[in-house]
Formats: C-alpha cells, sequence, structure tokens
C-alpha cells in the first residue's frame, strides 16, 4: 500500500477507482481473526463496478472434485492460503490507480488516499493473475518436457 502523492492527486483524471472495504471478524480463527474484505463487485453511480469493466481469462482453477482426488493420489500434498499468496504479487504500475482506498490510522485523522500495490484477492482478475495457475498453464503448454511435474500439479 501506498500514499498516493500529492503531484498525483493535484491533476483531475478519471482514470482511477476506489475500493470499498470492510472488516470480516472470525472469532474462531486462530491466526486471522479479522480480515479485510474489497468489494470490487460494488456498483458505482454509472452503475458498473471494477469487476464489470475488468477483463477476465478463461477459468483456469481445477474443480474441487479433481484436486480432492489428487490429495489421494499422492503421499504429500502441500497447501497454501491464497489469500497472503495474492498479496505478494504486484500489479502493473498503471493499474494501481484502479485500487485506490481511503484510509486513516485512527478516527481523529483526517482520512488519506492510499493506492493498493498488490493483487487484491476478490477482483475478476486475481485468479488470472495468480503464478501457480501461470505456471500451471506453462506446463501443460510444454507438457512433453514437463510430464512428471504435470502429474504433481
Amino acid at each position: 500500500m501506498q500514499l498516493v502523492p500529492n503531484s498525483v492527486l493535484s491533476k483531475p483524471s478519471s482514470k482511477c477507482f476506489y475500493l470499498p472495504y470492510f472488516g470480516v471478524v472470525r472469532e474462531q480463527s486462530e491466526t486471522t481473526k479479522l480480515r479485510v474484505f474489497f468489494d470490487a463487485s460494488a456498483k458505482t453511480y454509472s452503475n458498473l463496478s471494477l469487476n464489470d469493466i475488468l477483463h477476465t481469462s478463461p477459468k483456469l482453477q481445477n474443480e474441487l472434485f479433481n484436486i480432492l482426488l489428487k490429495f489421494r493420489c499422492h503421499r504429500i500434498a502441500l497447501t497454501g492460503d491464497i489469500e497472503k499468496m495474492f498479496r505478494q504479487i504486484l500489479v502493473n504500475e498503471d493499474d494501481v490507480e484502479f485500487q485506490r482506498i481511503f484510509w486513516r490510522e485512527r478516527p481523529e485523522e483526517p482520512l488519506k488516499e492510499y493506492r493498493l500495490l498488490t493483487v487484491t484477492y476478490g477482483t475478476a482478475c486475481s485468479p488470472y493473475l495468480c503464478p501457480l495457475e501461470q505456471f500451471s498453464s506453462y506446463l501443460k503448454k510444454k507438457s512433453r518436457n514437463f510430464q512428471r511435474h504435470l502429474k504433481l500439479l
């Protein structure tokens, strides 16, 4: 997350989007009691959301049934927290303006404008930007060279 520079704020631009967000409290969670949810499907005054205008790719994820079957085929299984994985992938510099938020540390402080620099979980394009899916697609294209590795995915 980066504070939007005054030089950018002083130039009027229609090429930005402010993501609404809210906290989701999960009392039973051991690790993350409060999770921030960014709502890229929220409609604006023009009746469009960020997800409405984002380019989406074909579905790249495996069906849940196939994933469960693969758990039975191998002795070792790896899992990961995709929410945290998405926060490791930087967004193209031209696109960060479409992931702006208002934020303040304390209620008495004025709101400041920030832009999110990493892929936001919940945007329509986020599954495509996940490197694991891109890696899997690459292996499928080059499957002749990676037969053993492809079976593990």
